[in-house]
């Protein structure tokens, strides 16, 4: 029986901050940021700062997680979406957004912290061979 939309998102949170060795108390959850103001609402992926405690969150876009559930996790075809978008993965963002803590801005040292984070996650394997089909179709 395969997983809920649910069960795939807290298996991959949790893959990722075991992999990485995470200890701090991140929340991480799923959230409809259709339902956000600005450039937020387009954000696959948000790390919220509470300045009165310094403490951070992250949200996850709903249809995000839920376009990854369908392609990674079910092989629905209706994930062909997730091909023609910016190839990101729950993983990446997770990764990206954990970035965030150390390096709030977008820049080279956040870049580098998120591909190191990543490279210790690893991505899911059907991510790889869609990669190796990208790859060939240029090459060929």
């Amino acid at each position: 029986m395969p997983l809920t939309m649910q069960e795939y998102f807290n298996q991959t949170v949790h893959k990722v901050m075991s992999s990485i060795g995470c200890t701090m108390q991140i929340p991480i959850t799923i959230l409809d940021h259709e339902t956000l103001k600005g450039k937020d609402k387009h954000a696959l992926g948000l790390c919220w700062k509470n300045e009165e405690n310094n403490t951070y969150s992250i949200t996850i876009d709903e249809f995000f997680v839920k376009e990854c559930y369908l392609y990674f996790e079910l092989n629905s075809p209706i994930g062909l979406t997730w091909e023609l978008g910016s190839g990101d993965t729950l993983e990446k963002v997770i990764c990206h957004e954990l970035a965030h803590v150390e390096y709030w801005r977008h820049g080279k040292k956040h870049t580098e912290l998120t591909n190191r984070l990543l490279s210790k996650v690893g991505q899911p394997e059907k991510y790889y061979q869609y990669l190796h089909k990208k790859f060939r179709t240029i090459t060929a």
